[in-house]
């Protein structure tokens, strides 16, 4: 009796083996660009699948191999969701936006496998579309005026282009390290520094943070298992050098805004320069950059100088829809200055437009990324302690989402609300809870593994966990060189992100999981899984 697995001769057409080929190229170049050419490149590997041959011996094999099915598998945990939900609507509309799931990992697994060359030149597209949007986007940071930089990514949400960046940054050093051409090496290298930095430029959080954590760890591999001692060596010792260096870091940030300044509270000036009462709360020991912001405040020439300074009335709210009073007193406090009508007199023009863009911190502007997102985060943490209020602080916002999620699920641990109704099981559990968010921020889990215990219960998320690790193991995943990198970015992401919920994100998921461990090496080709 012959083996089923064993390899078997395929009778390829060169037809549909450059239509298959051509849908990739597309669907890599459209990730960054089009929903829309994401849908028409996946019609077309759909057909340049068909026109290949022996079709129902790839469907029987497909099936035949749990590495393969499992990941179209979790499409069908949302298919098993909607036997109990009461809003169809709603289900339907998931299922549409997860379809990927259920198409990628069928028709890649099933089709020819891609020669190196072919592979290289779908990967190098995809870097390619990547840097370019990228480009654009700077391009729209420096010729218009943007709120937030996170909001320069035109055509893609900032966080699933975060997760391309990340990619794309190791498959530049991928190629660098592969090639043995110095030119294609420089180049490879100068392009991921470019998408580092970019990286910040978006101030993706979890781009940024999800590239250094793999960096870290792609060290620590190396001092392990490169043979020559002074490699190693070195590899350790650029490991120190950067765990060491963001300690002190995070040290000097949280002691700087944590440490309570001194001030003689009985020894307060009682008037302004201008002969006006300065208003001193002095039980309030709310304090910034190394300043108490309820002293020295002089309201009355605060509004007469900021109102000959601004379009913005004082009494109005900046371009992030906070009290803009609110903004100037903290902005001023941050650089030192008291609350009163000269130091509105001392800001700079661009000082002006940041306020009224919501800037509240001068740190904001002047120090980078890393530094003013970690005063910003520690400031909205000192904030949420006194007030409560966790409204329009991302950071804090995630744990209520996540309370709200932890909730659902205690109320139907098992098998979850169901697909359809996830959205009406956030809000009356924010309802029941009388959430302190703003009716506005009260979003859905922004965790895929809480979403999914949330929708699925108990046994939806073990059954993900399971289809979503088995293919590792069983397919030796981690003998592509990409593919490991590509995983740890997509569960990492999943942490803080629902990275399936949007059409880009279950494409980017289904693609790449697949593409990195079927692309080169079908289910026809493979000896276990």
């Amino acid at each position: 009796m012959k083996n089923p697995r064993a390899k078997l001769p395929l009778s390829k057409s060169i037809i549909g083996e450059r239509i298959f080929l051509f849908g990739l190229i597309l669907l890599v170049a459209s990730l960054p660009f089009s929903k829309f050419m994401l849908s028409i490149s996946q019609f077309i590997l759909a057909i340049g699948w068909l026109f290949s041959s022996r079709v129902w011996h790839r469907v029987r094999l497909f099936f035949s191999t749990p590495s393969a099915w499992m990941i179209s598998g979790i499409y069908l945990l949302f298919v098993l969701g909607m036997l109990y939900s009461t809003n169809l609507e709603h289900g339907f509309k998931e299922l549409r936006i997860k379809l990927p799931l259920l198409i990628l990992p069928f028709l890649i697994s099933t089709a020819p496998p891609l020669s190196r060359r072919q592979w290289n030149m779908v990967m190098g597209t995809f870097v390619a579309a990547v840097v370019v949007s990228s480009f654009i986007s700077t391009y729209i940071l420096v010729t218009r005026d943007i709120l937030d930089s996170r909001n320069i990514s035109p055509y893609v949400s900032h966080i699933r282009f975060g997760l391309m960046l990340s990619l794309s940054f190791f498959t530049c050093v991928f190629f660098a390290y592969k090639t043995l051409l110095w030119s294609l090496r420089l180049f490879m290298i100068l392009l991921a520094i470019w998408i580092l930095v970019f990286l910040v430029l978006l101030e993706s959080a979890t781009g940024v943070g999800i590239t250094l954590i793999l960096g870290t760890g792609m060290l620590i591999f190396m001092i392990f298992h490169k043979g020559r001692f002074w490699v190693r060596m070195g590899f350790l010792a650029g490991l120190i050098a950067l765990i060491l260096t963001g300690f002190f870091f995070i040290r000097e940030v949280v002691l700087e805004e944590l440490t309570a300044p001194e001030q003689d509270m009985s020894a307060l000036e009682q008037y302004t320069e201008r002969g006006n009462p300065y208003f001193h709360d002095t039980l309030n020991t709310w304090h910034e950059n190394g300043h108490y912001i309820f002293l020295y405040i002089c309201e009355p020439e605060l509004r007469e100088e900021w109102n000959k300074r601004s379009q913005i009335p004082y009494g109005g709210v900046d371009k992030q829809g906070h009290q803009l009073k609110y903004t100037l007193i903290r902005f001023l406090n941050s650089r030192g200055l008291r609350k009163d009508g000269d130091a509105v007199i001392k800001l700079t023009d661009d000082e002006v437009k940041a306020i009224e863009k919501g800037v509240a911190n001068v740190n904001y502007m002047r120090r980078s990324f890393f530094r003013a997102r970690m005063s910003q985060i520690i400031y909205e943490y000192k904030n949420y302690q006194q007030h409560g209020d966790p409204s329009g602080h991302s950071v804090l916002q995630r744990l209520e989402y996540w309370k709200a999620a932890k909730g659902i699920i205690s109320e139907s641990p098992w098998l979850g609300v169901g697909t359809g109704d996830i959205n009406q099981a956030f809000t009356a559990q924010y309802l029941k809870t009388d959430s302190p968010l703003d009716l506005k921020f009260r979003l859905r889990a922004h965790n895929q593994y809480l979403r999914i215990g949330a929708s699925l219960g108990l046994v939806g998320m073990t059954l993900f966990l399971l289809f979503l690790l088995y293919p590792v193991f069983a397919a030796r995943a981690w003998e592509e060189m990409l593919f490991m990198p590509f995983f740890i970015i997509v569960a990492l992401s999943m942490i803080t992100e629902d990275t399936l919920e949007t059409q880009v994100g279950a494409t980017f998921f289904a693609f790449f999981y697949s593409f990195l461990l079927w692309g080169r090496r079908n289910i026809f080709s493979r000896r276990k899984g």
